[in-house]
């Protein structure tokens, strides 16, 4: 539902929206809902391949949103490297495009603290930063019919997103 409502009422309809290859595969339909063009990168053992999305944009791909799951992908379960997620920081202000994380697994990392990255939306700490962050109790809760969640994101697009009537 907050892949939904950021579409909606971020992003909109008939955008093209890049995805890590391979991702989960209800997102495809959220994103067919939208009529969006859908863009892929592939992951590697680092996840997404940053270097390849960075390639296309310079190149003139203009994406208006990059879909990913930075922790514990779905179903590749690779997770962002640090380095990584600073340099898609930087690419989605240079780019100007949406930044949707699914960051439903962070929470279920048993990783010592120390040796994992900081959750992607640190990196995105600009009162400008195009950034969501969705968040779910239904892994934590072992309960996949509860559809509970959070969305994280800078002030000013929360103000966006309360304005959507289905909040």
């Amino acid at each position: 539902h907050g892949l939904d409502l950021a579409m909606r009422t971020l992003v909109g309809r008939r955008r093209v929206v890049c995805t890590e290859s391979p991702t989960y595969f209800l997102a495809f339909s959220i994103f067919a809902d939208h009529d969006s063009e859908i863009v892929t990168v592939p992951v590697d053992e680092n996840g997404l391949c940053i270097d390849e999305l960075e390639h296309g944009l310079r190149d003139g791909r203009k994406i208006d949103a990059l879909y990913l799951i930075p922790r514990h992908g779905n179903p590749s379960g690779t997770t962002l490297s640090a380095e990584r997620r600073k340099k898609l920081a930087a690419l989605s202000r240079e780019y100007d495009f949406w930044i949707l994380a699914d960051e439903t697994y962070d929470l279920l990392d048993w990783t010592p603290h120390k040796c994992r990255p900081k959750r992607l939306a640190y990196y995105f700490d600009r009162p400008t930063d195009k950034f969501v962050g969705l968040n779910s109790f239904s892994k934590i809760l072992a309960a996949p019919g509860l559809r509970l969640g959070w969305i994280e994101a800078p002030l000013s697009v929360l103000d966006k997103l309360i304005q959507n009537g289905v909040v």
